[in-house]
């Protein structure tokens, strides 16, 4: 960071810091790219949630579909 010197009128010295304007907006940048990150990843995990969810139900049909196939087969369907 910038040191800013400034003169008082009781003839001392005043440093502070400054934050250049392109810092702020800098900051400001990675702030919202976090924030989109955490959005997206959020997002992500919600939809992995749902496709697990549906292969699970999915494959329970797939299932259910295989037992009534062999009960077919036990009546003499083939």
């Amino acid at each position: 960071m910038a040191k800013q010197f400034t003169k008082n009128d009781d003839k001392s010295i005043k440093v502070s810091e400054v934050i250049p304007e392109k810092t702020v907006d800098e900051i400001y940048v990675y702030e919202e790219l976090v924030l989109q990150k955490t959005r997206l990843q959020k997002a992500i995990d919600q939809t992995t949630a749902q496709y697990n969810k549906s292969i699970s139900i999915l494959n329970d049909q797939m299932s259910s579909i295989d037992d009534l196939i062999s009960e077919a087969k036990k009546l003499g369907f083939r």
